[in-house]
């Protein structure tokens, strides 16, 4: 038979009554007397008492001393800083991205003398930093600025849209996480932004769209450029897309790009897709390829997988053969943090370049990735 009691001993006591109890030599109310006479801020003890063997044990300690409340008050107040703090960031966003889409909304409604009512407005600002290493090359980072602005209504009614610089038509690209994963800018779309206004027609199922503007580097450049586009159904699960597109500038950077990519979804979870893509340049009369395939995979409604593999062959000067330039393998993770608006994508590469007589040499890429306005 047990019987337990629970009290207070000061430190003095603590080493003491422990080897008297277990001798035997401290009854049950000198202990309670000791126990209730402690320092109420010192440290709590508890004892049971074992009739059989007639010895008190100490079985828990439980801090409650001075320190101990400071420090948990200390913790207390900067969990409410943080708090605080994330909610006005979080309100910041919303006002700013309700201000960006309020904005092209009036513009649309502006052109065509109506407001929007339906459908979602898809105007955003991406703001963008990757950084980047190669073995033996050192860190590189890289900050991008993209503004997209979308006037759905001008767009219907005279078929005019304002352009950014991506290649491929963005209708699910921004909001496809799956395919977004290990994503990699186009070179010809490296080393400055640009944005125009586009005028596309659709003739016999594809789509052609005729685009000019400006683009920024460390001058600004008169760019034109005219594209076709289709997708083919094979079925629910397949598809091909094909893409071709005409290019020019004012620093006599002409050429043409052709993709052709075929899709098959597995299902929710994975897409294999196998790409091939050619570049034409006409300033050095180079020829470029590039064939492989990624397989998406869907872990969770924010975390996505890529497995990438692409092989490059270059055919300087318009001469007869190709050469392979180089391979290139990579693992890309990509996650959401906060809805829909703040991404982050890190992974490994190994890249075998000719240059480097194909022998491996290590990659780590981590982005960052801000949208304010609506995806």
């Amino acid at each position: 038979m047990e019987s337990a009691f629970e009290g207070e001993a000061s430190e003095d006591l603590q080493d003491a009554t422990v080897d008297e109890a277990a001798e035997g030599n401290l009854s049950v109310d000198q202990i309670d007397a000791a126990m209730r006479a402690a320092d109420k801020n010192r440290k709590k003890k508890s004892w049971i008492y074992e009739e059989d063997s007639g010895v008190f044990s100490e079985v828990a300690d439980y801090i409650e001393d001075e320190q101990y409340l400071i420090e948990q008050e200390k913790k207390r107040q900067q969990q409410e800083i943080s708090e605080r703090f994330s909610e006005r960031v979080k309100n910041f966003h919303t006002n700013l991205s309700e201000n960006i889409v309020s904005v092209a909304d009036s513009i649309d409604s502006f052109f065509i003398n109506r407001s929007i009512t339906d459908g979602r407005n898809r105007t955003n600002i991406r703001l963008t930093n990757t950084t980047n290493s190669i073995e033996g090359s050192g860190v590189n980072n890289d900050f991008d600025f993209k503004l997209r602005l979308r006037l759905p209504h001008l767009k219907r009614k005279i078929q005019i849209e304002f352009e950014d610089d991506a290649l491929v038509n963005d209708t699910t690209a921004a909001r496809d996480n799956l395919t977004q994963v290990g994503a990699t800018r186009n070179s010809r779309q490296q080393g400055g932004s640009r944005g125009g206004l586009s005028f596309y027609q659709k003739l016999l199922g594809i789509e052609t769209k005729l685009t000019t503007g400006l683009e920024v580097r460390k001058e600004v450049i008169v760019f034109g450029r005219f594209r076709l586009s289709k997708d083919f159904i094979l079925t629910p699960s397949q598809k091909i897309t094909f893409i071709h597109d005409v290019f020019d500038d004012t620093t006599d950077n002409k050429g043409q790009i052709g993709i052709l990519n075929y899709d098959y979804t597995f299902n929710k979870t994975f897409l294999l897709r196998f790409a091939n893509e050619e570049t034409y340049r006409d300033i050095n009369n180079t020829l470029q390829t590039t064939h492989g395939f990624s397989l998406y995979q869907q872990i969770s409604e924010r975390n996505f997988l890529s497995y990438n593999y692409r092989a490059e062959a270059i055919n300087p000067e318009a001469r007869s053969t190709f050469y392979l330039n180089s391979h290139v393998v990579n693992l890309s993770f990509r996650r959401r943090l906060y809805r829909e608006h703040l991404y982050y994508e890190t992974g490994p590469g190994l890249i075998f370049p000719k240059l480097n007589n194909f022998e491996g040499l290590w990659a780590f890429v981590f982005r960052l990735e801000l949208i304010f306005g609506n995806v």
